[in-house]
């Protein structure tokens, strides 16, 4: 049923074949969630709910949810469920850009490029991190990380932005930006300097020191401030495919820190927020997806009453350094805890905190203890985590604007790259405008 849809779609617009004026979006966003699930994003709403606020996709008028699985059917990781959003196919854990015997796979960032749109990816962790890179990348290994920086480069997109990139070593991380500059990018290593550029100074390569949100300090660079620059940049063109990454919604969810990843979440909307805005001044050339690879955490929560979340004063990565420097007595290790969530948080949990400092003071197991305390909250609260890592629930597609109702009809991540593809084929931008 899915692949006679997307040949009548295909058909239609042979039949009727549109200018870049036509009923189909010059400026196309696709935001994807690492690791929130359907149950989070529920949470999310139901509180913003309780605060008189809309987010800022629960209004979009397509919403479906996606089979998110691998080729065989199992748990995705960030790499093959990237790569089936970007490339339409199915694919093993931890592949990118590649199927199953090697072949390269055709991504929608690069039939963008060649078909005239400027090209931009926008994450807050590293830009050859698995998600970014399925946009760009064709290995068979996520690690491989070199490889991955030096596709980047090769790409020939126009903007890329994050936390940095990651490789093997000072020496190969200095041989890949001089090949970038080489190629005509812009490396830039400083926020005022990216918050300051031109359109007429891509492409660039942007790495800004991004934090949790949850620890970020005014004026440090955000998603939304980020999309924001991305903007302003891409749009002196005819068009432009932008992808924005929220990568940190998983890192706190592989450690079941939900005030960290709530405020990942609301980050990421804000994100959303400034690509709805703008899109609301191109109403009839903008079209807006919202979705997420897979889900981290198994979260659950009780619906009467809302549960509350429990308050916390920093991230677990900012608990972790704390901790390698606290002395190892329980007096030392209560104090961070009411650091963390205060003393009347941690009212009546006396002996569990006691336990749970014993314990550690035993293996030494910083994680270990993390996890077991925020869980030991939550739970209270009326919120339960199933696991530290993936599972394989279906993830939600939010689509707005021009062109949104072809989305109405998908089932699989691959629909995203399927439909996107016949969106940027039909619509042709004429070399001569660079």
């Amino acid at each position: 049923m899915m692949g006679r849809y997307i040949l009548l779609f295909l058909f239609l617009l042979a039949l009727f074949p549109p200018s870049l004026g036509d009923a189909l979006p010059r400026y196309v966003f696709l935001f994807i969630a690492d690791g929130l699930g359907q149950e989070e994003i529920d949470l999310y709403m139901a509180l913003a709910a309780a605060r008189g606020r809309i987010p800022a996709f629960a209004d979009f008028p397509i919403q479906v949810f996606l089979d998110n699985r691998t080729a065989q059917g199992g748990i995705p990781d960030s790499a093959s469920a990237a790569t089936s959003i970007a490339c339409g196919v199915k694919v093993s854990q931890g592949v990118l850009g590649v199927d199953d015997q090697g072949r390269p796979l055709e991504n929608v960032a690069q039939v963008a490029k060649n078909q005239g749109f400027r090209v931009g990816i926008v994450t807050n962790v590293a830009v050859n991190d698995a998600t970014p890179a399925a946009f760009y990348a064709h290995v068979p290994s996520r690690k491989s990380y070199d490889d991955i920086a030096w596709q980047l480069v090769e790409s020939g997109f126009d903007l890329f932005v994050g936390s940095g990139i990651a490789s093997s070593g000072k020496a190969s991380r200095e041989r890949i930006l001089a090949l970038a500059r080489k190629k005509g990018y812009r490396v830039i290593q400083d926020p005022a300097a990216f918050f300051s550029l031109k359109p007429a100074s891509l492409p660039v390569i942007a790495f800004l020191p991004f934090t949790f949100a949850i620890d970020r300090m005014d004026p440090a660079p955000s998603l939304a401030s980020s999309v924001r620059k991305a903007i302003e940049l891409l749009q002196d063109s005819p068009g432009f495919f932008l992808v924005v990454e929220g990568g940190r919604i998983d890192w706190c969810n592989h450690t079941n820190d939900i005030a960290s990843s709530l405020a990942e979440v609301e980050d990421f909307e804000a994100a959303v927020r400034v690509a709805l805005s703008f899109g609301k001044a191109h109403q009839d050339e903008t079209l807006i997806l919202v979705t997420a690879d897979h889900d981290t955490g198994g979260l659950m929560f009780r619906r009467n009453p809302l549960p509350r979340i429990p308050p916390q004063a920093f991230s677990y990565e900012r608990f972790l350094a704390k901790l390698r420097t606290t002395p190892k007595k329980e007096e030392a290790l209560f104090a961070l805890f009411v650091s963390t969530w205060g003393e009347e948080t941690l009212q009546g949990l006396g002996e569990e905190l006691a336990r749970a400092s014993s314990e550690f003071l035993v293996h030494g197991n910083g994680n270990a203890l993390w996890i077991r305390l925020v869980r030991l909250l939550a739970e209270r609260e009326g919120l339960f985590w199933s696991t530290t890592g993936h599972t394989a629930c279906p993830v939600p597609l939010y689509a707005w604007g021009e062109s949104s109702q072809v989305f109405q009809n998908a089932s699989s991540n691959t629909d995203i790259a399927k439909f996107l593809k016949a969106l940027f084929r039909a619509q042709v931008v004429s070399e001569e405008v660079f």
